[in-house]
């Protein structure tokens, strides 16, 4: 079992997992200029302003947090 890991890679890095990948973790964090997951579009945050109340949306998730540029 490892107990801390610390990777720097100066190029790319690919996975290619052909049956299923789980991850667990207390808490993960990415930091990145865009993150895309399966091609999808843009989330709604508890920042965007709903365009016929005028306010920030009530229905944000909790478990997912994205920021808002």
């Amino acid at each position: 079992m490892l107990e801390d890991r610390i990777t720097e890679i100066d190029g790319n890095h690919t996975e290619t997992v052909r049956g299923n990948r789980a991850i667990k973790a207390n808490n993960i964090t990415e930091d990145a200029d865009t993150i895309k997951f399966n091609g999808g579009k843009g989330v709604c945050t508890g920042a965007s302003i709903c365009p016929f109340m005028g306010k920030p949306h009530v229905d944000v998730s909790t478990t997912v947090f994205v920021g808002k540029d």
